[in-house]
């Protein structure tokens, strides 16, 4: 005798048979058969079973999607011979009932037989997993082909298992399927917070960022504040005379508010965090704002930014005000690297990659296989170029060249984790003819 069986025998609902077997296993009452007309139930239990049941771990819920009531049987009578596990099967034997059982909850594995009543072979897989949500699926047919389990294996399932193999290989199976199944779960969870981690992280780079533009932002402010207040002392001096000098004194003070505003706004626009939704953007137009950023820190430095932008470039789907940052980023380190005088030159494309950088992992190669249309953004400077030591390191995080005070090492790292977050990437290397080059490649 073993286990106990709760709710056994058949329900017939709209001339369909729905077997429902809700089985808890005990280590100590383990036999070789199984007979859920002989199995023990409710009040017939001893306080032994119901200990070792009490003790025994948390149940795995399986749904059985099998039309043949023998195999159902014996099935259920392996898994009742496995130790250190509890099982809980609920059985469908048409397809139509399985999906209805996963609407209403989500098992801990699906065991599926891919010929039923109402659907066979892959139609069969490609269904259930439609509807499984997490729940893993490990296949059970009595077809033993190749090409059907890779097929299966392709479309989601999780494992494929022939009928009549060696027994033990369900029980493994279905062990592995929920392990991965969790492993996955936890996977999620953590990329969910590194997600997270990464937003706060981009946004502290970008307070940072805000510092070493604030001396610029000061000056662009004062000015036009300075004309306004001219302007009302002028106006005071020819309140009597309302002529056309009065009228430019006015424009002029409109004009020096305007600006001022846009100044502003454009600072609160940059500081304010973002929800990284991605919208429809114009990279141009995104470059346009962060030229207009940093517009002071070159004209102190007496550099020049010399554009070469591509026409009709494609819209892209960005979160405009995390790429601006990383543009902004960019080209601080470009003026901070250029002798006074120099030029920095950024220009734009639409191409086809033709090869992968040596550095592109695995998962990059992927995302930008070689032919693939992607768009381009250059930053080039005049500076020294890059050391070996600095190629090595400049993505790792709090890794700087700058002297103390002047940069946290933070800003290409997440730089490079933000088009990350768009699918992009960022590659930084020396020039062959001296500088150094950053170049964002984004795909439409």
């Amino acid at each position: 005798m073993i286990g106990s069986v709760r709710g056994g025998g058949k329900k017939r609902a709209g001339g369909m048979v729905c077997v429902l077997l809700y089985i808890k296993y005990e280590v100590s009452m383990v036999s070789s058969s199984f007979d859920p007309a002989s199995a023990p139930q409710g009040e017939g239990e001893s306080p032994g079973r119901r200990n070792a049941a009490s003790d025994a771990s948390a149940s795995i819920r399986i749904l059985m999607v099998e039309d043949d009531a023998g195999f159902a049987r014996l099935a259920a009578s392996i898994l009742l011979r496995t130790a250190d596990a509890n099982f809980e099967i609920s059985l469908a034997d048409t397809l139509q009932e399985a999906e209805k059982r996963l609407v209403a909850s989500t098992p801990d594995v699906i065991l599926l037989d891919l010929t039923l009543p109402d659907s066979t072979g892959m139609n069969t897989v490609r269904r259930i997993l439609d509807c499984s949500g997490t729940a893993p699926v490990v296949i059970l047919s009595g077809t033993d082909s190749d090409k059907l389990a890779l097929e299966a294996i392709q479309a989601g399932a999780q494992d494929y298992i022939v009928k009549g193999g060696e027994p033990q290989n369900i029980v493994r199976a279905i062990r592995y399927a929920v392990e991965r199944a969790q492993n996955e779960r936890r996977l999620r969870e953590t990329e969910t917070h590194l997600h997270n981690a990464q937003k706060h992280l981009i946004h502290a780079e970008k307070m940072e960022s805000i510092g070493t533009l604030a001396a610029g932002v000061a000056h662009e402010v004062k000015n036009p504040l300075a004309v306004l207040q001219m302007g009302i002392e002028r106006m005071n001096a020819i309140s009597q005379d309302k002529g056309p000098e009065a009228a430019e004194t006015l424009r002029m003070m409109t004009d020096a508010v305007q600006r001022a505003t846009s100044i502003i706004q454009r600072l609160l626009t940059f500081a304010a965090p973002s929800s990284s939704e991605r919208k429809p953007a114009d990279l141009h137009e995104i470059i346009q704002r962060a030229i207009g950023m940093i517009d002071y820190e070159i004209r102190r430095r007496h550099l020049t930014i010399k554009q070469e932008l591509a026409p009709h470039l494609p819209s892209l789907l960005l979160d405009a005000n995390t790429i601006e940052q990383v543009i902004i980023n960019l080209l601080l380190n470009a003026a901070q690297a250029s002798p006074e005088l120099a030029a920095i030159t950024i220009r734009t494309r639409q191409t086809s990659l033709t090869q992968i950088g040596g550095d592109v992992g695995r998962r990059a190669s992927d995302r930008f296989p070689v032919g693939i249309g992607v768009v381009q953004c250059e930053i080039d400077d005049n500076g020294p170029g890059l050391s070996p030591e600095v190629e090595r390191r400049m993505f790792q995080p709090f890794f700087t060249t700058k002297p103390q005070g002047e940069g946290t090492g933070l800003g290409l790292c997440v730089s490079r984790n933000i088009l990350d977050l768009h699918g992009g990437k960022l590659e930084i290397y020396t020039r062959p003819g001296g500088g150094t080059r950053a170049r964002i490649t984004l795909i439409p």
